[in-house]
């Protein structure tokens, strides 16, 4: 075909899991890889899997992975033909990718127009309109996009609830609900606020909140020739602070007739603006009526879902795309699928129990799935999850015959993957899964909130669970022959101790009395009676252990950090109890004295703002300061009424989980 480039040589201007995705395809078309990383990702996975990489800089991203001047001297030193951006970072940058062009390197994406069009949510929504793409009332206007009273005008126009989006917003950042109009000012300028971090720009819009809609997105694909087509649609309903958790495709209850109308109107939004290449169109889906919200100019963090479903290879698409070819399928009556039901499970280092914030920290021992389980990540045992960037771990894909299956076997797959070290999403999202309300209904984007009680239970240790908790430290200590209660065994005669473990400020002490029958150790536990430690093995930092409780004869796994917290994953879910009996434990960078009245930080970050003074009344709720970790703005305000007896941190400060950040004197 006359006019086609070549690519020999591909530099993906991203990291982690995106960056290995597609190295990996590059690799399978015979095209050379280069890698870029910041000075914390010197020895991450996707550094070791590139052909070639290069340093471009210090943790902060706008010194690294978003310094476009570093990105095109490794390009140009390199020798690299093209530039693939990934997701987030510089994916969706207009001002890039037409330096890409103007250096004659090849961006793997879509022209820089349709980045700007669609990347300003204000001017997507009035080219949709003009293509006859139905939206979301609301008000898209330059005028008032900076001027918090003169959108306040706007607000009360359109009357409440509203949502508040940053108009280059995207991946859940600068949003915010307004339920009234005493809240709308505070929720804009933090909306704002928000939005100036993480985009540069803190122009607003408003629109009419839809209290319980499906978020319905629609894979595209479009060439250089003209030919445009939809690869189905995926649901991403389960979502929390705006970003997703669990998707799926396809989309459930979508009748054929609305199937189609959608994908159509995907494909008439992608011709307005003359797209080429992966992009997705997002919709809110009430019944069979939809709405365009906004269109990604990238490929998809959850693309492997639609893959699963069409048997398709998307970043294989977008190169041939770059290099000028045509779709591969060119007719939509050809596109393959959907094929049965496939989800996509985002594991995070995050705190579910506190609020979904981020946990970074060193992954320690870690099990993944195996089978036809798709693992895609660049975390393996003895990697951090960085405080400078996404929380993510892997997302874990699973493909069923239907939906049932497909749920069944993604369970499955969550309880086989073990993470030590850091706190995660998992029991979280298998609890989900394993809801009536997940399984058998149609889920819209309150499902977290209206199912809060049953999917953020929070249990106390049960007997059982300190039972296997006593096992596999045993079995731990004596494969290491540590000097220990296991150490001190003595064979053929009872052997009598007490084990405590600590979960958060409650302690647990338990009786111990355990021997051995043949290759068994059987402990006299608590109340528990009986428990057998038949079998264990050593995997790398995990442990792979048989145990039998009374009747009950199932494998767990285990793992025990140097901070002296056990991990232990069971079948039925998994949990953590610190081991203050193996000596004092390292407790740099936490926060020392957490009285009663001292709020403590929930998470690593940087105290962006202090918003009040000591000696300040303040009232139950209020804003006391902000912490920001990962471009997320986290509030920080009073648990109640009172005074503001201290500031431990100053405004900018980098604090640690668990540092003391303000004292407050309950009122009388």
């Amino acid at each position: 075909m006359a006019g086609l480039k070549q690519i020999s040589k591909v530099l993906v201007a991203n990291r982690g899991e995106i960056a290995c995705r597609i190295f990996r395809t590059c690799k399978k078309l015979g095209i050379r890889t280069v890698g870029v990383f910041s000075e914390p990702d010197a020895n991450s996975q996707h550094v070791h899997m590139a052909d070639e990489a290069y340093l471009i800089g210090p943790a902060a991203s706008t010194k690294s992975y978003l310094n476009q001047d570093k990105i095109f001297e490794v390009a140009k030193r390199s020798g690299a033909h093209a530039i693939h951006p990934g997701y987030g970072f510089l994916s969706e940058n207009s001002d890039f990718a037409k330096k890409c062009s103007d250096r004659q390197l090849i961006f793997i994406g879509p022209p820089p127009q349709a980045i700007f069009d669609m990347g300003i949510k204000s001017k997507s929504k009035e080219l949709m309109t003009a293509a006859g793409v139905p939206v979301v009332p609301g008000y898209h206007g330059q005028e008032a996009a900076n001027d918090m009273e003169a959108l306040k005008k706007e607000a009360l126009k359109l009357g409440f609830p509203l949502m508040i989006k940053a108009v280059k917003g995207g991946g859940g950042k600068g949003m915010r609900i307004a339920r009234t109009a005493e809240e709308f000012l505070s929720q804009a300028q933090s909306c704002q606020s928000e939005a100036e971090k993480a985009f540069g720009d803190g122009a607003l819009l408003i629109e009419r909140y839809v209290e319980a809609p499906r978020h319905v997105e629609v894979q595209v694909f479009g060439d250089s020739h003209g030919n445009c087509v939809y690869l189905w649609e995926r649901d991403c309903s389960v979502q929390r602070r705006h970003q997703k958790v669990i998707e799926e495709a396809p989309a459930l209850g979508l009748t054929a007739e609305t199937r189609k109308a959608i994908g159509t109107a995907a494909v008439n939004a992608a011709k307005a603006v003359k797209y080429t290449g992966a992009g997705t169109v997002e919709f809110i889906v009430e019944g069979q009526d939809f709405y365009f919200m906004e269109m990604n100019t990238r490929l998809q963090v959850e693309h492997p879902v639609t893959e699963a479903i069409t048997g398709l290879d998307l970043v294989q698409w977008q190169l041939l795309v770059a290099m000028g070819h045509e779709l591969p399928i060119k007719n939509q009556d050809q596109i393959p699928g959907p094929f049965g039901h496939a989800l996509e499970m985002r594991v995070y280092a995050e705190d579910t129990a506190a609020g979904f914030v981020p946990a970074p920290g060193n992954v320690h021992a870690m099990r993944v799935p195996g089978g036809d389980a798709r693992v895609e990540s660049a975390i393996i045992e003895g990697d951090d999850v960085s405080v400078f960037y996404d929380p993510m771990i892997a997302k874990l894909v699973i493909w069923g015959e239907n939906r049932s299956e497909a749920i069944r076997k993604a369970d499955l797959a969550l309880s086989q993957f073990n993470v030590g070290g850091v706190e995660t999403n998992i029991d979280f999202m298998r609890r989900i899964l394993q809801t009536n309300a997940f399984r058998n209904t149609i889920v819209t984007t309150k499902f977290i909130e209206e199912n809060h009680d049953e999917i953020l239970v929070l249990n106390e240790l049960s007997g059982q669970q300190l039972a296997l908790a006593t096992m596999a430290l045993s079995a731990i200590q004596d494969y290491d022959k540590s000097e220990t209660i296991a150490g001190k065994f003595r064979m053929n005669s009872d052997y009598k101790t007490k084990f405590s473990v600590k979960d958060g400020e409650k302690k647990f002490d338990i009786g111990v009395i355990f021997n051995t029958q043949g290759s068994q150790k059987v402990f006299s536990i608590g109340d528990v009676g009986e428990c057998r430690l038949i079998r264990v093995t050593k995997l790398t930092e995990m442990f792979e252990m048989e145990v039998q409780i009374g009747n009950k004869r199932e494998t767990i796994t285990a793992a025990l950090s140097a901070e002296n917290v056990l991990s232990v994953f069971t079948p039925d879910g998994s949990f953590k109890v610190e081991v203050p009996t193996l000596g004092p434990k390292d407790r740099v960078g936490e926060s020392g004295d957490t009285a009663s009245g001292t709020v403590v930080s929930p998470m690593p970050g940087t105290l962006e703002k202090v918003s009040v003074k000591e000696g300040e009344k303040v009232t139950k709720g209020q804003q006391l300061g902000t912490l920001v970790a990962m471009k997320m703005e986290h509030v920080i305000r009073s648990p109640y009424d009172g005074t503001v007896e201290k500031v431990h941190q100053s405004m900018g400060k980098t604090v640690a989980k668990g540092s003391n950040l303000f004292t407050v004197t309950p009122s009388a």
